[in-house]
């Protein structure tokens, strides 16, 4: 699946695509590392994470063209970059 693919099926108003964009965000912030430069400030929801990828994703043509997971990664880094 391209990033593409994962930004199309977030923006669908299906309560079962709502729950894979969901449950496939978590898998990819379940799997960060602390080398990953990604930091999740407290009170952040899972909506306001979902939000955030799709939105990253749709206005990058490179975060569209590569594999879903290093395209939610990738964007988590970019809406939630740590402080150096």
């Amino acid at each position: 699946m391209s990033g593409s693919n994962f930004s199309d099926a977030s923006t669908r108003a299906d309560e079962s695509w709502i729950s894979f964009c969901n449950g496939y965000v978590q898998a990819t912030v379940d799997s960060l590392s602390v080398g990953d430069g990604v930091c999740i400030p407290n009170g952040v929801t899972r909506t306001d994470l979902v939000t955030a990828v799709e939105r990253t994703i749709s206005a990058s043509i490179q975060l569209k063209s590569i594999n879903s997971f290093e395209a939610v990664r990738l964007a988590m880094r970019q809406a939630f970059l740590c402080p150096r």
